[in-house]
C-alpha cells in the first residue's frame, strides 16, 4: 500500500486507517480504536466493519 492522502479533516483520516487495518489483517489494533472512537460514531465504525467485511464461502452462493 501507499502513502497515507493528505486529508483536510480528522474524520477522513480515521476512516482511512480503520478501513486499512480491516483490509490489511482483518483486526483492529488500540491505537487505532481509540483515534477512531475518538472522531467516529459507534454506528460510523459499525458500518466500516460491515462494510470491509469479506463474505463467508458459503454467502458467495447465495448473493
Amino acid at each position: 500500500m501507499g502513502r497515507r492522502p493528505p486529508y483536510a479533516r480528522e474524520e477522513d483520516f480515521a476512516v482511512h486507517d480503520f478501513v486499512r487495518c480491516l483490509l490489511k489483517g482483518g483486526e483492529i489494533d488500540s491505537e487505532t480504536w481509540d483515534r477512531s472512537a475518538a472522531v467516529l460514531s459507534p454506528e460510523t465504525m459499525v458500518d466500516l466493519i460491515g462494510l470491509t467485511r469479506r463474505p463467508f464461502p458459503f454467502e458467495e452462493n447465495i448473493l
